[in-house]
């Protein structure tokens, strides 16, 4: 649902949140495979917001 939101660094910080409450939730429903899959789809997203932040 965030991915059609206008990527502003609000709605990506958000989106990062949400993927990892997801985190227990995914281990407990035996999701691993689709769970690693979504971290693999943003990991470009966080790594881009963990720049943004450091510097």
């Amino acid at each position: 649902m965030l991915d059609t939101l206008p990527e502003t660094e609000k709605n990506q910080r958000r989106l990062i949140a949400l993927l990892v409450m997801q985190q227990h939730l995914m281990l407990l429903l035996v999701k691993h495979h689709e769970y690693y899959d979504l971290l693999m789809r943003y990991e470009p997203l966080v790594l881009l917001c963990y720049l943004a932040v450091s510097y």
